[in-house]
């Protein structure tokens, strides 16, 4: 008899490693697209990935529906934990892109993320998030740094994306 629990991990295991192949590939025309000339060049890399630009996302899409589907108590718990880094993209964001922001936003390479639950957030909990900028250092590559987000009501803590950039300045 097949046991299901290993065949949806399977396939969600594939639309995960699909994801992650295809995106690399876009990501990797993206880090050689500012190197290559304006004109030809940048034509040929950008229609090389024209057909599959966004199709990646969808076995990311397969993958968490997948989780819902087969290990919704998985789901309940892995998810969730993102929803504040999520809700304070935006603000990360606006951060991040600022021009008194010691870095440039175009060239950041993002690293890393830690997301550390407290307790469970109830659904009718407010959330009081900060996002703030620390750690900033020298690096081989530019600088790094990280963004923390974190809520006053310790349910959500050392939530962090680390970084790599060249200085702006």
């Amino acid at each position: 008899m097949i046991d299901l629990t290993v065949v949806w991990a399977g396939i969600i295991g594939f639309a995960i490693v699909a994801y992650v192949v295809m995106d690399g590939f876009d990501l990797g025309i993206g880090i050689l697209f500012a190197r290559l000339r304006v004109g030809a060049e940048r034509d040929t890399a950008l229609n090389s990935i024209a057909p599959v630009w966004d199709g990646n996302e969808t076995w990311l899409v397969m993958g968490g529906g997948g989780l819902l589907a087969a290990f919704p108590l998985a789901y309940a718990i892995i998810l969730p934990a993102t929803y504040p880094h999520m809700l304070t993209f935006p603000v990360q964001m606006a951060l991040m892109s600022d021009r008194s922001f010691p870095l440039a936003l175009p060239g950041l390479v993002h690293v890393r993320n830690r997301i550390e639950v407290l307790r469970a957030i109830g659904v009718d909990e407010p959330l009081d998030l900060e996002v703030w900028a620390e750690h900033f250092a020298r690096h081989r590559s530019g600088a790094k740094y990280r963004v923390v987000v974190a809520d006053e009501s310790r349910a959500v803590s050392g939530l962090s994306g680390f970084g790599f950039a060249r200085a702006t300045g």
